[in-house]
């Protein structure tokens, strides 16, 4: 089977077989990961990993996150209206 290169069938994602992706990607806005039936989707942005129950409002109560935030390394939940560290 002769192989193409991704980039010349646009908008194309082989679902059903296994995939190495080699060299660096940069990414220019947040990256989602389904929930897949669980109460949160995870997402990737501006350095944090979020878990959110909406992937279009991460500033939600309920929602947590962790990365670096300040030079720390932080773990946080969003309620009341501001991200709390846990």
């Amino acid at each position: 089977m002769e192989q193409i290169q991704a980039k010349q069938v646009q908008g194309a994602v082989d679902t059903r077989s296994d995939q190495n992706v080699d060299g660096m990607k940069t990414f220019m806005s947040p990256t989602v990961f389904d929930s897949m039936g669980n109460s949160h989707s995870i997402v990737i942005s501006g350095g944090m990993i979020y878990w959110a129950q909406d992937i279009n409002n991460r500033d939600e109560d309920g929602n947590f996150r962790m990365g670096v935030d300040r030079g720390l390394f932080v773990q946080q939940a969003y309620s009341d209206g501001r991200w709390n560290d846990i």
